[in-house]
């Protein structure tokens, strides 16, 4: 049964101010509507509509509400990108390990002069790339895990926040170019070797992987513009403003 109309305005606007966590405003929704109602029902000998602004009236402002939300949510937020990202970077390693050993075990060779004289240096260069990958976002979620959300969005809580995304999108960055250069070794050792059953699985892996970036690509930059939409709305600065 949908609920008085001064209620439903309520959580309306309060859904609103809590966009930026779509979980969270989803589960705070239904605590506020349970509390109203209830509120609404002890109410006796009043009109429903009547008992219902006066509940709303004592719940106080939606934006003061979201507003007491949003660093908790923001920290955390943050810590599940990190979360994600070491786990892409755990997954991408085992399946760059595999492929390798699939390599040696079909004797698909690199050729030194593949990519103008590169091809004996770029198995370097991609294991550095990945290693500096998980360099960072080990850092940045080991940063970000040891914080603490305080109770308002204030300017050293976001250059925090901007430290740990910074790590993270540089670590996303070099994931980007060892997979890129992954794939084109790979390519070339699948293309010279003759297509066949055996490069499905290589084919498959690689892939995987290029998903796995883009899922994290896609994270980070939902990320960014979670904590653009809070700071903008919910910092100290814009709140006395």
């Amino acid at each position: 049964m949908r609920p008085p109309v001064p209620i439903a305005e309520y959580l309306d606007r309060l859904t609103s101010e809590l966009r930026f966590d779509p979980r969270l405003s989803r589960r705070v929704r239904r605590e506020i509507e349970d509390h109203l109602l209830d509120a609404v029902a002890d109410s006796t000998g009043t009109n429903p509509e009547d008992a219902a602004r006066q509940a709303v009236a004592r719940f106080g402002d939606p934006r003061l509400i979201a507003r007491q939300y949003a660093p908790a949510s923001l920290l955390q937020q943050t810590r599940r990108l990190g979360g994600v990202m070491i786990l892409a970077i755990a997954a991408i390693l085992v399946l760059m390990k595999g492929r390798v050993a699939l390599y040696d075990f079909l004797q698909w060779r690199l050729n030194p002069e593949w990519l103008g004289g590169l091809g004996a240096i770029a198995p370097a260069i991609d294991r550095h790339m990945f290693q500096m990958s998980l360099v960072f976002g080990v850092l940045g979620w080991v940063y970000i895990a040891s914080r603490r959300a305080p109770s308002t969005i204030n300017s050293e809580y976001q250059h925090q926040l901007e430290r740990c995304l910074l790590s993270s999108a540089t670590a996303s960055g070099l994931l980007i170019g060892a997979v890129v250069l992954d794939t084109i070794l790979g390519g070339m050792r699948i293309f010279h070797a003759g297509m066949s059953l055996a490069a499905v699985i290589p084919l498959l892996s690689i892939v995987i992987e290029i998903g796995l970036v883009g899922a994290i690509a896609i994270e980070l930059r939902k990320m960014v513009r979670r904590k653009a939409l809070i700071s903008s709305s919910f910092s100290d600065r814009n709140a006395s403003s």
